[in-house]
């Protein structure tokens, strides 16, 4: 974990000032398509229906969430370290089976058994969070054989203070291999979407918690 995690990066006063955190050149251009192709990917490999709760780890301002609703009638439950991403998430989602939850709020539902949900999902989130306290939560979520789906890129991209960016070296993807099995490399369906000029190395990965 870097030193001087940098929490602030996430606020914003408004919807646009939000979506403007984590909307670079490229993102932005994938934020009209990728939204859907996420969600029927998630809906199809996760079997998510009307009966499903699932945990959306970094809501935002519950794009993916929105989607997965509206697509299915599920319940998600979106989770965030931004009380101001959150706050709008609730206006943006605007469905009774969406339900905002501060990190600290969630993380005592779980540790007192009030909380288990049918799959979770992270979308280019645990690159830039401090890493073990996001993944225990996803982690002690889930029950055994659980699906999970995440997005990320293959290098770490935190936000420090002073105002920066720095990679911790931390290796997420041979983290989870300790915990999930790998169900699908959907890398290549994520992959031939992207600008040809985008930045960052991706993987994008269905699997099981063990």
């Amino acid at each position: 974990m870097v030193k001087y995690y940098d929490e602030s990066r996430f606020l914003g006063q408004n919807i646009t000032d939000l979506a403007n955190i984590i909307l670079t050149g490229d993102t932005r251009q994938r934020w009209a398509y990728e939204t859907q192709i996420f969600a029927d990917a998630m809906i199809n490999q996760m079997s998510i229906t009307e009966r499903s709760l699932i945990l959306d780890y970094g809501v935002g301002i519950g794009r993916i969430a929105k989607e997965l609703i509206h697509k299915t009638g599920c319940s998600v439950i979106g989770v965030d370290i931004s009380e101001d991403m959150l706050r709008e998430s609730v206006s943006y989602v605007s469905h009774q089976n969406y339900t905002a939850m501060s990190l600290h709020q969630y993380q005592n539902m779980v540790k007192e058994g009030k909380i288990e949900v049918d799959g979770a999902y992270s979308i280019w989130v645990l690159q830039h969070c401090d890493f073990e306290p996001a993944y225990q939560t996803i982690l002690r979520s889930l029950p055994k054989g659980a699906p999970f789906f995440i997005a990320n890129t293959i290098n770490r991209c935190v936000p420090v203070i002073p105002r920066g960016w720095a990679d911790d070296g931390l290796d997420i993807r041979a983290r989870l291999r300790q915990d999930f099995n790998l169900t699908r490399d959907a890398t290549n369906d994520l992959e031939k979407h992207l600008p040809e000029n985008h930045y960052s190395r991706v993987f994008c990965e269905f699997m099981c918690k063990l």
